[in-house]
């Protein structure tokens, strides 16, 4: 899964002697090995090659449980390891490798990979924040930090049946969201999310645009708030749609019919900014033309709970699309009074 200790040493395999260069470093290992083998069986020694495997058990481990993980981690400069949650479960995939393993939990913190012998452990600060991971592989315990988060958000994360990625610009402090997903209505969303978890009363403030002309009218980029990252979440999202739909879509509960009241202001092929307040249980959106004045709409009788997931999203509206989006001015803060 990650045998990247020695390849890391010799770059990208970019040409026929490289590539028979680590060939022959390969073999020059498995030899050396095959021969200290033999000697261990000489002497009654069992080689750790030749030890089973120790047998492991996966428990659940619900989203929420899962989801600080999320992340990318150093294991050294240029290499790194990126923890993602998909459909509920947790995968991790090197930077030099194309294919993500699913890691199984068999604890709070420690997990382990089925298709090969290896394990992580996650690890906290004193904090309680995740600060980084220990990767236990051919009998190396290897360190990774984890990186920064993503400006003001925790991580990104393919809700459904979407693909999708961010690139947080620090100089301009912009994120560029791409993703793909059949649609975020009816009893189930398919998006990329990049989001972090907050509680009680907030402010989610940013400037979006779409980019290129795409594909879907119905696309869609804006602001989201849900208490999972289960395609079936209830939710209250702020949606930009690409035809210039500014509307407050909301799910009341896990697996219901979303419902939408729909803006009297319409946005098409404009960099609008996108308000969605939460205050005392009940949701505000303001949106507006950047420059002109905000058109604010009320929605009550949504029960989220406390601790929520706020975040960016992009839908293309067609599963086989990948539509982008671009945000700035990206603030969540403190909701302010209102009369």
């Amino acid at each position: 899964m990650f045998n990247v200790s020695r390849r890391q040493r010799v770059g990208k395999l970019e040409s026929a002697k490289l590539a028979s260069t680590l060939l022959a470093f390969e073999t020059d290992l498995a030899e050396h090995y095959s021969q200290i083998s033999s000697y261990m069986r000489l002497l009654g020694m069992v080689p750790p090659s030749a030890l089973p495997p120790r047998a492991r058990v996966a428990i659940e481990l619900p989203a929420a449980a899962l989801s600080p993980y999320v992340g990318v981690y150093e294991l050294t400069p240029g290499l790194e390891l990126d923890v993602t949650l998909q459909n509920g479960a947790l995968y991790i995939r090197s930077s030099i490798s194309s294919a993500a393993v699913q890691l199984w939990p068999e604890s709070n913190a420690d997990f382990f990979a089925k298709v090969v012998d290896a394990q992580v452990t996650f690890v906290r600060d004193a904090r309680g924040a995740v600060s980084g991971l220990v990767l236990r592989q051919y009998g190396r315990d290897r360190p990774a930090q984890k990186q920064r988060p993503l400006g003001v958000f925790a991580a990104d994360t393919d809700v459904g049946r979407a693909r999708g990625s961010v690139a947080y610009d620090r100089e301009e402090q912009t994120y560029l969201v791409a993703g793909s997903g059949e649609n975020m209505w009816d009893v189930r969303d398919d998006f990329h999310f990049v989001w972090k978890r907050v509680s009680g009363n907030f402010l989610l403030s940013t400037r979006a645009r779409f980019i290129g002309a795409g594909v879907e009218e119905h696309r869609k980029i804006g602001w989201t708030i849900r208490p999972s990252l289960d395609p079936g979440s209830a939710h209250v999202t702020a949606a930009l749609h690409g035809n210039g739909l500014m509307s407050l879509q909301f799910r009341r509960q896990a697996g219901a019919i979303t419902e939408e009241e729909k803006s009297a202001d319409s946005l098409p092929d404009v960099e609008a900014i996108i308000q969605l307040e939460r205050r005392d249980g009940e949701y505000f959106m303001s949106v507006a033309r950047a420059g002109d004045t905000l058109v604010t709409q009320r929605l009550a009788g949504v029960s989220l709970p406390d601790t929520v997931y706020v975040g960016l999203f992009v839908c293309s509206h067609n599963a086989t699309v990948t539509e982008r989006a671009i945000f700035s001015k990206v603030r969540i803060g403190t909701a302010p009074k209102r009369n």
